[in-house]
């Protein structure tokens, strides 16, 4: 006890010793707020708004019968802003673009202050240009809102996160329209909107929608206007901080140029062409039902379920790229399953036109050979243990090149995994994604050569008829994975 009392009692000096104006700044930092104008709400028309807010909403905000979110987020933070940016009229004058923020189960629709002006300058930097008859969905990511709890690892879940988004808009959207996925903005427009409006964030996609079915509810909607934010720069902006240094960094690299042609295409990259799934049919009413599980079963998957679930990778989507890069590696699956799953020759082939297959001991799910367990292998997430099955998302050796280069991997890691979200749901199988895990000892169990770079790990199982209440883990202490 007496060990501790000059520490402590020079600590207490050194406090003490604080200059005056330092104290004050800091009490400044923890009390001055300031007032805010409340929004004012009024009626716009647009045939496209109703729509762009029922997309957003059934991809990505409201919650299904679960009670869970429509797509998976780390923490359950969903680190991004959702916009559309739609042709309105406003007070009876004539159309024109207006830009938006949808958020919240309940789809409040904030109109973002910019003039006519600076939109139509958006505009003719986003594909399609000022001729453009449609509108377009925008996905923001707001990095530090994962990186305050995880660290630099945060700016991947945010990556992957918004993937997970994006993809399940633009499968939403093809219910109804014709749509496109743009990965990344151009240039020009990423950089006025976060100039302008959407500091600290960066332009993750736009998907760009045609066609413009009529709504029984008609083409009026509430929407709201906020007052102009009274945010300056502090001293201790935390945000700026992670930004300048692990955000700032990944766009300083000299990037490739050229966007790509869209197109149809798988996201990640297959050994063969199974038959396409019937995955964009059933979109809507999967993307409802998804949830991430807590728990499997114990009742064994059967190699039908495993093989469907796998083959929804092969699920073809309309996909341009912001930047052709040059050595592009792309994306590809490693299945892990157990050895006494049965496979007959037609499910192999499915499995293997897709992924790599790779097999384990059925005593390995507990203690395997070549590490204390699976479970230890994911931070400690005991329901592991009772997964059937692993599918791991890599890139090959080398990926951290570019940021654009990072970002394009992260972007069809997570858009792969979503997909195999929805598959696994329409399987009756249960998906759990894994946030933490330790990247050395996958690969090692899923024999991946030296230097693959894990990107994703989805454990699948049998499922169960109470999953409990949605996964968060913002209860758990706010630090990065493994730190103490």
């Amino acid at each position: 006890m007496s060990a501790t009392l000059p520490a402590t009692a020079a600590f207490d000096a050194t406090v003490g010793a604080a200059p005056a104006a330092d104290l004050r700044r800091l009490w400044s930092a923890m009390t001055t707020l300031w007032s805010a104008e409340l929004p004012k709400s009024y009626p716009v028309s647009s045939p496209d708004l109703p729509v762009a807010m029922d997309i957003l909403g059934e991809a990505v905000h409201r919650t299904g019968p679960s009670g869970a979110r429509r797509v998976p987020s780390a923490g359950a933070i969903f680190p991004y802003d959702t916009l559309a940016l739609c042709r309105v009229s406003i007070d009876g004058d004539g159309d024109d673009w207006a830009l938006f923020r949808i958020e919240g189960d309940a789809g409040i629709c904030t109109l973002v202050p910019a003039s006519q002006a600076w939109l139509r300058h958006l505009v003719s930097a986003l594909p399609g240009g000022r001729s453009f008859d449609g509108c377009y969905l925008i996905v923001m990511t707001r990095p530090w809102l994962s990186i305050r709890k995880y660290g630099p690892r945060g700016y991947l879940y945010s990556q992957l996160d918004a993937a997970h988004a994006a993809v399940n808009i633009t499968g939403i959207a093809l219910s109804s329209r014709t749509a496109v996925l743009h990965i990344g903005l151009p240039a020009e427009a990423a950089a006025a909107l976060r100039k302008d409006f959407f500091p600290f964030h960066e332009a993750h996609s736009v998907i760009q929608l045609t066609g413009s079915p009529e709504r029984p509810d008609g083409p009026m909607v509430t929407v709201r206007k906020e007052a102009p934010s009274l945010r300056t720069e502090q001293p201790y902006d935390f945000e700026a901080r992670a930004w300048a240094s692990i955000v700032a960094p990944l766009h300083t690299a000299a990037e490739a140029g050229g966007r790509t042609e869209p197109r149809d295409a798988t996201l990640l990259r297959l050994a063969g062409a199974p038959p396409e799934p019937e995955l964009l049919a059933e979109w809507r009413a999967l993307s409802a039902a998804r949830r991430s599980a807590k728990r499997f079963g114990t009742e064994p998957m059967s190699g039908a379920q495993l093989a469907a679930t796998i083959g929804a990778l092969a699920t073809p989507l309309p996909t341009a790229f912001g930047n052709r890069l040059a050595g592009d590696r792309g994306v590809s699956a490693t299945v892990i399953v157990n050895d006494q799953l049965d496979l007959t020759p037609a499910e192999h082939a499915a499995i293997t036109r897709c992924a790599r297959l790779v097999r384990f001991a059925a005593a390995a799910t507990s203690t395997p050979s070549d590490v204390t367990s699976f479970v230890a292998a994911c931070m400690g997430q005991a329901h592991i243990g009772h997964g059937q099955a692993f599918v791991l998302l890599h890139s090959e050796p080398g990926l951290a090149t570019t940021g654009d280069q990072i970002r394009q991997a992260l972007f069809r890691a997570g858009a792969g995994a979503q997909l195999l979200c929805l598959a696994a749901t329409r399987d009756r199988l249960a998906a759990s994604p894994i946030g933490g895990f330790d990247p050395a000892v996958w690969a090692r169990i899923g024999q991946l050569p030296s230097g693959t770079e894990l990107l994703y790990l989805l454990a699948l199982g049998s499922s169960v008829a109470d999953y409990g209440p949605p996964r968060a883990d913002r209860a758990e202490k706010a630090t990065a994975h493994g730190e103490s």
